[in-house]
This record gives C-alpha cells, sequence and structure tokens, in this order.
C-alpha cells in the first residue's frame, strides 16, 4: 500500500509539473510530435518521431528541435539523451527526428521517456545524477511534450499518442528484383589484375566477365556510372542482364556531378532497373544524410520512367536510424556482413535475417534488399567484440556454407540478394587486409573456386541435363557434394543412362565411405586389377553384398536391374528383417524370387514405391537416376 501511494503522489506531482500546451497546439496551428517507432524494454533501437502540424500548414523545421529525458525507475533521476555534451536532437527537413537513446549504463531499461519539442535557440542543460533541473528547466520551454511508459511486458502507453500525418507512410517503388532459385545477382567490380578501381577498363575484359557471369546470373551491379565502367551498361543488357547501376560518390563536387549525370543517361536509355546514389558513403563520412538525399532526390526528378526506383546502399545503422533516409529512398538497399561483425559461421546466416528483420520492422512497407553480402574465403580472422568465444573465421567451407545458407533464406523470405563479389580483385587486400582480395564467387582468372562447385546452386549450373525438378535432382546433388560419382563429362550426368553392376557397387562403396577391404584375390576373372571399380568389388566380396553371377564372373558390363539394385542395398544393410505379414503391393515380385525380401525391405522403409502402384518392374534396367535416388534414400536422408 505504501508503495502504490507514494506512486500516486509521484503521479500527480508529475501532471501539476507538466506546462499547458501553447494556443497555437492546442488549435491545431503549431507543430505537434507523434512517435514512429518506440523501443519497447530493453530494445536498444532509436526513438523516432515526425513534428508537423495538425491543420497541414507548413513551418520550418530548423527552427525546432527535440529533447529525451529518461526514467530508469520511478523518482530517478531524468537523464538528457543522446549525451550530456549533445543534450537535443534536430528535426529533419521532412519533420523527422531520431534520437539513440542506449549509450551505455541501464538506459535500455528506461521505464519513461520524456519527449519534448523545444525552439531551436534553446539548448538543454547536460543532466546531474540525482537532480532533475535540466529536465524541468527543458519542460517550461516545451512547446509540445509526450511521456511513454514501458513495461518489463512488452507494453507501451503513449500520450498523447497521435498518428503521423497522412501521406507519412510511403511503401516506396517496388525493385523488380526477385530472388530465383536458378540465377543469382551479383555485384561486379571488373578490377581482376591487380590495378585500382577507376583506372582503366578495356571493354573487351568488361564484356569478358560479363558474359562469364550471365552463366550464373540474371542481375548485375556496377560501382560508378561514368568513366570507364560507361560500356558496361550497354554490354550487360545486350547480354539481356538486369542491371543496379550506381553513381559512385566521394564528396568531390566535379566527379560527383559527372557520376550523377550519368547515372541519369544511363537509366533514361533504358539500361537500369535499380539506380543506387552512392555506396557506403555515409559510412566514409564523405556525405551528410541532408547531403545525400538532395542526390537521391536530383537523380529521381530526371528520370524519364518513373518506375525506376531511386535508393543508396549503406551499412545497416544508416537506414534503420534515420527516418529522413529511408523516407528519401524508394526501396532500402543495405550492405551486411556479418563477417566485419565476427560473426561465428554457425550463427552468420541467422545474424543476417536478424538485422533484416529489424530494418523491416521500421521500413514502412518498403521493400528491402542486400546490396551487399558474402564471406571471404581466406584472409584475417575477425573477433566477435562482444563474444569473445566468437569469431569469424574465412575459409571456403565457411564461405560455401554462408552461401548456401543465405541462399536458402533468401528463396524462403523472397528477400533479393546480390552477392559480394562475382570475383575476386587483389587491389582491395590493400584497404580491407588479406581478405580483401577473397571475396568472390570466382578466382580473379574467371575460374569458379572450387569451394562452390559442391554447392547446390552451382551444381544446378554445372549439368545440363538435370532439370531442377526432376525426381532425381536431389539425389544427384548430394550423390556429387558426397564424391560418390562426378558425372559423365564436366557438364552431363546422364541421368537416363543405364548403369552397370561395377557402376553400382562402386557408388555403392563410395556412400558407404569407401571402407578399405583386406587386399585378396578377387576370383572373378572379368575384373581387372587396377580397374576403378576393384575395390569396391573386393569389399562388397568381403562383406556379403554380391557373390557375382558365377563363382569366376561379376558380371561387368552388365547392365544392373531394379531387382539388383535393391538387393545390393539390402545385402549392405545387413539383411535386416522385414514384415513378412505386410502384403507387398507388387504383383510381378513373387515369393521365393532371391530379390523379393529385398524388394519388401525397400518398399517398408520407403525407399521405392514401384515404377506404379502395383508393379516393382525387378527385371528393368536401372538408370543412373534411380541408382543416386535409392542410394540417396538410404545413406544420404
Amino acid at each position: 500500500m505504501k508503495h502504490r501511494i507514494l506512486a500516486l503522489l509521484l503521479c500527480f506531482t508529475l501532471l501539476l509539473t507538466l506546462p499547458a500546451l501553447p494556443a497555437a497546439a492546442e488549435e491545431g496551428t503549431g507543430p505537434v510530435i507523434a512517435l514512429t517507432y518506440v523501443p519497447v524494454y530493453g530494445e536498444s533501437a532509436y526513438l523516432e518521431g515526425v513534428v508537423y502540424r495538425p491543420d497541414g500548414g507548413s513551418f520550418d523545421p530548423s527552427a525546432y528541435r527535440v529533447a529525451l529525458y529518461l526514467q530508469i525507475t520511478e523518482g530517478n533521476a531524468y537523464w538528457v539523451k543522446p549525451y550530456n555534451n549533445q543534450t537535443y536532437e534536430n528535426v529533419q527537413s521532412d519533420g523527422s527526428f531520431s534520437i539513440k537513446y542506449v549509450t551505455g549504463g541501464y538506459d535500455s531499461q528506461a521505464i519513461r521517456m520524456h519527449v519534448m519539442l523545444i525552439p531551436a535557440s534553446y539548448t538543454p542543460a547536460p543532466t546531474t545524477y540525482a537532480e532533475s533541473a535540466s529536465y524541468r528547466a527543458t519542460l517550461a520551454q516545451a512547446l509540445d511534450y509526450v511521456v511513454v511508459d514501458r513495461g518489463e511486458d512488452g507494453s507501451v502507453a503513449v500520450d498523447p499518442d497521435r498518428p503521423p500525418p497522412a501521406g507519412w507512410s510511403d511503401p516506396g517503388k517496388p525493385s523488380g528484383l526477385t530472388p530465383k532459385a536458378d540465377w543469382l545477382g551479383v555485384d561486379i567490380g571488373f578490377y581482376t589484375d591487380g590495378s585500382w578501381a577507376g583506372g582503366p577498363l578495356s571493354e573487351a575484359s568488361i564484356r569478358e566477365q560479363l558474359t562469364r557471369a550471365s552463366a550464373y546470373a540474371d542481375t548485375v551491379r556496377f560501382y560508378s556510372a561514368a568513366g570507364p565502367l560507361t560500356p558496361a551498361y550497354a554490354i550487360a543488357r545486350e547480354l539481356g542482364l538486369t542491371v543496379v547501376g550506381t553513381a559512385w560518390i566521394s564528396g568531390d563536387e566535379t566527379a560527383d556531378q559527372a557520376e550523377l549525370d550519368g547515372l541519369i543517361a544511363q537509366c533514361n536509355a533504358g539500361r537500369v532497373r535499380l539506380a543506387c546514389v552512392g555506396s557506403e558513403t555515409l559510412l566514409r563520412g564523405e556525405q551528410t544524410i541532408p547531403e545525400l538525399i538532395e542526390k537521391i532526390n536530383y537523380v529521381r526528378d530526371r528520370l524519364e520512367d518513373p518506375s525506376i526506383p531511386v535508393t543508396t546502399a549503406d551499412t545497416l545503422d544508416f537506414p534503420l536510424n534515420s527516418p529522413a533516409l529511408r523516407r528519401a529512398c524508394d526501396v532500402l538497399f543495405v550492405n551486411l556482413f556479418p563477417y566485419w561483425s565476427g560473426s561465428s559461421i554457425d550463427s552468420a546466416a541467422a545474424d543476417l535475417a536478424e538485422a533484416v528483420a529489424r530494418l523491416k520492422a521500421k521500413a514502412g512497407g518498403k521493400e528491402v534488399l542486400i546490396s551487399e553480402t558474402g564471406w571471404p574465403t581466406a584472409g584475417q580472422t575477425i573477433q566477435n567484440p562482444g563474444d569473445s568465444g566468437s569469431a569469424a573465421v574465412p575459409s571456403g567451407e565457411n564461405a560455401a556454407r554462408y552461401f548456401e545458407e543465405v541462399r536458402a533464406w533468401s528463396l524462403e523470405t523472397g528477400t533479393p540478394v546480390l552477392w559480394f563479389s562475382f570475383t575476386d580483385e587483389p587491389y582491395k587486400a590493400e584497404v580491407e587486409g588479406a581478405c580483401g582480395a577473397h571475396w568472390g564467387l570466382l578466382e580473379a582468372d574467371l575460374s569458379l573456386k572450387p569451394c562452390y562447385e559442391m554447392t547446390e546452386f552451382f551444381l544446378r549450373k554445372r549439368f545440363t541435363d538435370v532439370r531442377p525438378g526432376a525426381y532425381y535432382a536431389q539425389a544427384v546433388y548430394w550423390a556429387i557434394r558426397n564424391r560418390i560419382t562426378s558425372g559423365t563429362s564436366p557438364s552431363t550426368f546422364s541421368p537416363h543412362n543405364p548403369c552397370t553392376r561395377e557402376q553400382v557397387v562402386t557408388f555403392l562403396w563410395a556412400a558407404a565411405g569407401r571402407p578399405p577391404a583386406e587386399e585378396t584375390p578377387l576370383p572373378f576373372t572379368d575384373v581387372r586389377e587396377g580397374a576403378y571399380y576393384a575395390d569396391a568389388v573386393r569389399w562388397a566380396l568381403a562383406n556379403g553384398v554380391t557373390s557375382g553371377i558365377s563363382e569366376t564372373l561379376f558380371g561387368t558390363g552388365q547392365a544392373c536391374t531394379r531387382a539388383q539394385i535393391v538387393s545390393f542395398l539390402y545385402l549392405a544393410a545387413g539383411s535386416p528383417p522385414v514384415e513378412e505379414d505386410e502384403p507387398l503391393p507388387f504383383t510381378d515380385v513373387k515369393p521365393g524370387r532371391y530379390y523379393c525380401d529385398a524388394v519388401r525391405w525397400a518398399w517398408q522403409n520407403g525407399v521405392t514405391t514401384g515404377t506404379t502402384e502395383t508393379t516393382f518392374s525387378p527385371h528393368d534396367t536401372c538408370t543412373r537416376a534411380q541408382v543416386v535416388t535409392f542410394l540417396y534414400k538410404v545413406f544420404g536422408s
């Protein structure tokens, strides 16, 4: 009861200290605050809002500031945010504001936030522990005042809780970039010969790289729209590629203007699907957000096709914490590299997904795309500053795992991803450390890196005769990845070719892990010592998987039948007992045949469903597709 009375007294005291709203605000002619994003208890995101006039009238945003005070607990001191040496945030030209409220200590556990609109001529004083003088002085200057109460259960109460002005939420424009199972989006830098970006590039080199890219990608992004890269746009369109064009913004006024005008020209020539103004120019500190927004609007205002989205690409913090930047962009383009944050490979894909989810929560319905992501195949290990036991380790194995996990997430969520980068660029080692030269999917000589060869995407591209939706496709990819077979040529698997007995027993031996067998003489005159299948036959004979077609013949060169393959598998599994009382649905599998129990075992364990509902077709030739599918169901799944 005592605590309840104290709480009521505190609320009553707070009400007494609230200033009356100015007459202009009460009448709707003065600007007021509407909060657009309030972090819940424990969350460290920025507090965001918009200042506007309820009557729709105009005002000068630069004439106002926003002050924020926190109370960690009831009766606690009022702490000004974001810092004592920066006791306010300016209102941006579109009326938005964003305040970093967590700067240390227990800020994320504040139960109350006091948000005040103040004149730009007033600067709140720093706060002192256990005092509220700054808070009360600022409160006396407030032109509008909003209180936020947050509960540990995630509840949020805002008073007054105003909606943002009409038209504040803008869904933007669709990018038209949809992730596809059979195609990639890639960032291409072109400087594979060791020279620095911005130097000379031959048209032949550009064409060679784009032609190579067209085998894997349907979307390419360039990092400049003027100078040496200018021919890339026309060549890409000639090859049927979708282009994300970028104006490289560096802070050099003359060069930046050429880039902006070059991007506009490429868009108006019909060569660009998405226009990007700047790449990490905010991260490098070469532009302020208002300067960059001005350039984004400059490009958008000059496009003949209004459906082309205009955006910028930067690291997460900038679009996440700037409502003005998000509003200026038609889509949100973000560079995300869990490697640079020290994420372990075990959590990297999940960390990327979590970052995208945070941005989507503030996107207001605008599309979020990943403009750059990837994992280096070599270079320096990056320690996670928040977890001493976690680190990002560059390697081919980790790069391939990250590629597959992020691609799976991209396809599942429909989030477009541009991979950084298509090829290695050696010069980047001088600016990023050793890892800088190893971001490519391809080596600098345009050969696919070995670590990616066994990923499902590149396996799909490798075999021209394996349709991705075919019943055997996943089994083929599994067999290749596990080196059970390498195909019949560099680009074909020949799924419908018959499989010989020696091929089948070799597949089976490889699936079992290539266990060694005693070097005993083979009884089969048709198995030559040194043949690729000799050890497999020796293993199969020693383990009772086969006894050949006679005492002296294995049956080399003979096509394997469906009855023989399930018999091989059944014997390799140790001839487990089968349920005799469960009748087989196959009318062509007669009791007493050597393969009867094997077929029964295969059917009962989901290894086969037959060729029809009532037939197994035991004497049909087993194709390579059928063999790897049988093996996959036993060993792979």
